[in-house]
């Protein structure tokens, strides 16, 4: 199953575990603006901007947390 960082990632999520509003000014911080820049952004860079403004240890982390939440709204639980 494919589901889009849009998706993944509401303004909601990011308001709650974030300091920022949505996805955009997130990757904003690190001048991602489509596919080509995140895929080019250097691991580090992503991780830096995890840990010093979100509640995540890890980009992955980050991302779990979200599919969790996707999913559990999914299922309705």
């Amino acid at each position: 199953m494919n589901v889009e960082f849009s998706d993944l990632f509401t303004d909601n999520f990011m308001q709650e575990n974030t300091a920022f509003a949505n996805l955009n000014e997130f990757f904003s911080a690190v001048h991602v603006t489509d596919e080509e820049s995140f895929l080019a952004l250097p691991d580090d860079k992503l991780e830096f901007l995890v840990t010093s403004s979100t509640n995540f240890s890890s980009w992955s982390k980050m991302q779990e947390a979200a599919a969790t939440e996707y999913l559990s709204n999914k299922l309705d639980f």
